[in-house]
């Protein structure tokens, strides 16, 4: 199948996009050949094709996964020429080719993948923008969304199995069950904690891919609208949802084993649920602040993406102050506009006495930021050009390449968000009160 990546570069005819007639009314979908059995070890082929939109509605599946590492790299041949992917997406390119052989029906057609079918090259960013500002539509224009959580093991297989064993069972029973099975097993116990623990469900991105999806879901009425695959096992979103809803419900902690059962990886999955519930029922969209509040244990690979991931979901109180995505601007540079965003948007009023002690506290925090988000001047500017916002994290750095100088940008813009969305919080209590 793919080869390491390393071998592309002795060829000259590496694989370009070509750029869209219409990035806004286009989209790219990649064809996946089948697995030729004669040849196992020949590299993976691609067909990428541009299509209108109107042409592409519901005549593709669009993927939900982890880019994962950028080493090791894997060659793969699109439209005849080479091209170098991630370890994860070989491994989910690899999984439909062969499946293209035994289960022709349900694997064969186009899929819409972002690392293929969005130029992902700096210097295209303006059609990048343009994509990415439409992520919604083309999730939501999918016939199904697939999350992707890896080629799987023998573990994963069987903790899949039980979640559909647990979805089906009765409800009054549910969580009782799952106390019980869970703490008397100790290799399902950790078959389940594998699954619930997979990094995929700590990236930013999927909010938006699972919300958009799942609303299309109920719409439409189809029930493997989204659907969940390790390796060999598949489940439908609702399904497994039902099982991690059973999980949290348990109150189970740990097993007989003293193996602690990881709470917050369940509980960032029964978020990511809410989210898209909420989105999908369409009564009360979140605004920007809750949603970053809400997401602020999650992950991107660029400083922006923290914020962008988010901006189609939030509800926009003041059409004109809504923020766009727009990847010529740095990541630092993207937080700090949220900032700005948060604080006038979420809190223009001082003569609210309760707003104006939370603008003063929010405006303390923004003044220990390092690239200080209200100073518009050119000098500031250029410093947050060059920052991605996402040096705030310790671990990033070491000896050789720490400049003592973090950018603390996403913390503040988090810790802003969080407090904007407990008044928020606090408000509604109030009024429901008032009205009981």
């Amino acid at each position: 199948m793919s080869q390491p990546g390393n071998e592309s570069n002795e060829r000259a005819d590496n694989f370009e996009h070509h750029p869209l007639a219409d990035a806004r009314a286009q989209i790219r979908l990649v064809r996946v050949h089948p697995y030729d059995a004669d040849h196992p070890n020949s590299v993976l082929q691609v067909t990428i094709k541009a299509f209108d939109r109107k042409e592409a509605f519901k005549n593709y599946r669009a993927l939900s996964y982890q880019w994962g590492d950028a080493n090791p790299e894997y060659r793969i041949e699109i439209n005849g020429r080479a091209f170098i992917v991630r370890k994860n997406l070989n491994e989910f390119l690899k999984h439909v080719s062969r499946k293209q052989t035994e289960e022709p029906t349900n694997w064969d057609g186009w899929y819409w993948i972002d690392a293929l079918c969005i130029n992902q090259i700096n210097g295209e960013a303006d059609e990048k923008t343009m994509q990415i500002d439409r992520m919604c539509e083309t999730y939501e224009q999918a016939v199904q969304t697939i999350v992707w959580l890896g080629p799987g093991n023998v573990k994963m297989m069987r903790a899949m199995s039980y979640f559909d064993r647990v979805s089906a069972t009765d409800v009054i029973f549910r969580s009782a069950n799952v106390r019980n099975s869970l703490r008397n097993d100790a290799d399902l116990f950790t078959a389940v904690d594998e699954v619930v623990s997979n990094s995929y469900f700590a990236r930013v991105w999927i909010v938006q891919e699972i919300a958009v999806s799942e609303k299309d879901g109920r719409e439409s009425a189809i029930d493997d609208r989204i659907r969940v695959i390790s390796g060999g096992a598949a489940l439908p979103w609702r399904v497994f949802t039902l099982a991690v809803k059973a999980i949290s419900w348990s109150g189970l902690k740990h097993n007989d084993a003293g193996e602690a059962l990881r709470l917050d990886d369940i509980a960032r999955i029964r978020s990511l649920q809410f989210i898209a519930s909420t989105y999908a029922n369409g009564t009360e969209l979140m605004t920007l602040e809750t949603l970053v509040s809400m997401c602020r244990g999650r992950e991107a690979s660029k400083g922006q993406d923290y914020i962008y991931a988010l901006l189609s979901l939030a509800h926009w109180d003041v059409p004109d102050h809504r923020i766009l995505a727009d990847y010529n601007r740095s990541g630092c540079s993207g937080i700090c506009s949220a900032i700005r965003h948060i604080i006038e948007v979420g809190l223009p009023d001082p003569s609210n006495h309760l707003k104006s002690r939370l603008r003063e506290k929010c405006e303390r925090l923004v003044e220990t930021a390092h690239h200080r988000p209200f100073d518009r001047s050119r000098e500031m500017e250029s410093l947050r050009h060059s920052c991605s916002g996402r040096f705030y994290d310790m671990k990033d750095c070491s000896k050789d390449t720490c400049s003592g100088n973090h950018c603390n940008a996403l913390d503040i813009c988090r810790a802003i968000a969080t407090v904007l969305n407990e008044l928020g919080v606090l408000i509604n209590r109030v009024s429901s009160y008032i009205v009981e």
